[in-house]
């Protein structure tokens, strides 16, 4: 497999004038400004550091396409972060291309830990979990299928698991290897780590980070306690201002958008017991910012149709996947907010070996908000498997 590692500050720079370079910088800051809400952006500011995201890459990619012209991968982003390393990424002679695994944490190559992105298929949301979990290994980030442009899409986790080991055996022949996988990352992991374990290949790791399989496939007293949960952190919220901030937003919009607007809401009010992810992710915004608005909203973006592809296979993929077991041991890392879901009941039946971890937060923001707790847990895991499979070998 071809892997990516050049950075933008090492790429040969085109014949662009000096006068041209400076306009696409102004040009650069101006769309860093305005995507990202702030009033001026340095050009050496980290647009993770200012709160981008991978939505907000999204918004931020297809405006740079509009000013230049060029269709950067999303991966380029994880790169050249800052307003001065995309230009001259843009300048450049040589074309970013696209990875399915990008290094997010430079270290010790012969044995790293690949970590599988969520849903969303952007290893982007790795990249402060990575870069505070120290270890000695590299740390790498698998993407989804369908994000080099191609139509290459895997709408089952049995196929995309496959994908990923192939890749991961092309860079890494040999094991022990060491997995790890964030929210559906985690069903992927599992069944890349069932694929190693039934080629011979040694799994010295796999650590599922608040992984839980769709609901139809959870015990049903899980699926009572999620629900309780559900209601518990329903009345919590302070509806009055919610409603104001909706009937605000509604009044700006044109009749056709604003009818659209309440039925997209609506609908996913009537789906939110089903889906605590989504729940999680809109209640933990609104306890931080006082507002459920985002820095962009996901339905004004006209999302590419790669990322569409993927999203949609990924989805599929998701629902109807349902774990098999897993004759070794799983590292399971739950958010404390997820307390409804016992992973001992679940996911110790599907392994030999289960070995439970709880971390603050919930489960988007222990790894995009507060990400330290979960990479210490996440570091101590990956020694104590590091010292177990070096083990056998220090008494030969």
């Amino acid at each position: 497999m071809d892997e990516i590692k050049v950075r933008a500050s090492d790429l040969p720079v085109s014949s662009l004038p000096a006068s041209g370079q400076n306009d696409l910088i102004f040009s650069l800051k101006s769309i860093f400004s305005r995507i990202l809400r702030r009033p001026h952006v340095d050009e050496e500011e980290d647009f993770f550091d200012l709160g981008g995201d991978s939505i907000v890459a999204i918004a931020l990619l297809k405006e740079i396409e509009k000013l230049t012209g060029q269709a950067l991968p999303i991966t380029a982003l994880y790169e050249a972060s800052t307003v001065s390393t995309l230009a001259r990424l843009l300048t450049a002679s040589e074309s970013p291309k696209f990875s399915y695994i990008t290094l997010l944490k430079p270290g010790l190559t012969d044995k790293p830990l690949f970590i599988v992105s969520g849903i969303g298929g952007a290893v982007i949301e790795l990249r402060d979990l990575a870069r505070l979990t120290e270890i000695k290994q590299a740390i790498y980030g698998l993407g989804a299928a369908g994000g080099d442009g191609t139509k290459q899409t895997y709408n089952r986790i049995e196929d995309l698991a496959r994908f990923h080991v192939e890749n991961l055996i092309a860079m890494q022949p040999q094991g022990p290897y060491y997995l790890a996988g964030y929210s559906f990352g985690g069903l992927v992991a599992l069944e890349m780590a069932r694929v190693l374990s039934q080629t011979g290949k040694t799994v010295a790791l796999l650590a599922l980070i608040d992984t839980f399989p769709y609901i139809k496939y959870w015990p049903l007293s899980q699926r009572m306690a999620g629900l309780v949960d559900f209601v518990k952190q329903f009345l919590k919220i302070p509806w009055l201002k919610v409603v104001g901030y909706y009937f605000s937003t509604v009044k700006s919009l044109p009749l056709h958008s604003g009818i659209s607007f309440v039925f997209i809401r609506a609908w996913r009010l009537i789906n939110f017991p089903f889906d605590q992810v989504r729940f999680g992710f809109w209640l933990n915004r609104y306890k931080t910012t006082g507002t459920t608005q985002a820095l962009v909203n996901v339905e004004e973006i006209e999302l590419p149709a790669d990322l569409q592809n993927i999203r949609s296979a990924l989805l599929k993929a998701f629902k109807s996947y349902k774990p098999k077991y897993y004759p070794h041991e799983i590292t399971f890392i739950r958010a404390d907010a997820t307390s409804f879901f016992n992973e001992s009941r679940y996911w110790g039946k599907l392994c030999a070996k289960l070995s439970n971890h709880v971390v603050p937060g919930d489960h988007q923001s222990m790894v995009r908000g507060n990400p330290r707790p979960l990479a210490v847990v996440l570091g101590t895991c990956v020694e104590k498997a590091s010292e177990a499979a070096d083990a056998p070998l220090k008494t030969q």
